[in-house]
């Protein structure tokens, strides 16, 4: 079988999402790569850089950079730690918590309009297909390409 078309229209699906995601994010105020900045933080109240550049597996300087642009917006607090002078710990203002809020609320406008028309069954059907996929790409089954 060629795979070609399915992958071509994986990859539209892809890019049309993202698109949509971005301008949830612009509209919201913020760029692309913050929300899940910010909730992280929101999840994990006053961590530290470290752990948000570990945990979004970012580097500790992109994670300084987007910090500041944050800060600068007066979405996100950093504080000294008490016991740690060297260390930041981060918490979301209620600014960063309606720009958030923003964000999600357009996200959810977005998967409703991605699923229009899907039931409940085609959405049951199409999660256990993409976890075959995730799990086929998982065991690295790319013959041919271990030099990749």
């Amino acid at each position: 079988m060629d795979y070609k078309p399915l992958v071509k229209k994986l990859a539209g699906v892809t890019c049309g999402h993202r698109r949509l995601i971005r301008q949830a994010a612009s509209q919201a105020g913020l760029y692309y790569g913050q929300p899940p900045m910010l909730e992280y933080i929101d999840a994990h109240k006053n961590c530290s850089q470290t752990a948000l550049a570990e945990a979004l597996d970012i580097s500790p300087a992109s994670v300084a950079t987007s910090l500041r642009r944050l800060e600068k917006a007066g979405y996100v607090r950093r504080t000294p730690d008490k016991t740690d002078s060297r260390k930041n710990r981060l918490a979301l203002t209620k600014v960063g918590a309606d720009a958030l809020k923003r964000f999600h609320d357009c996200c959810g406008d977005i998967d409703r309009a991605v699923f229009g028309g899907f039931s409940d069954a085609d959405c049951a059907a199409l999660s256990a297909l993409l976890d075959r996929m995730a799990q086929n790409l998982a065991a690295g089954e790319t013959e041919g390409c271990d030099d990749v």
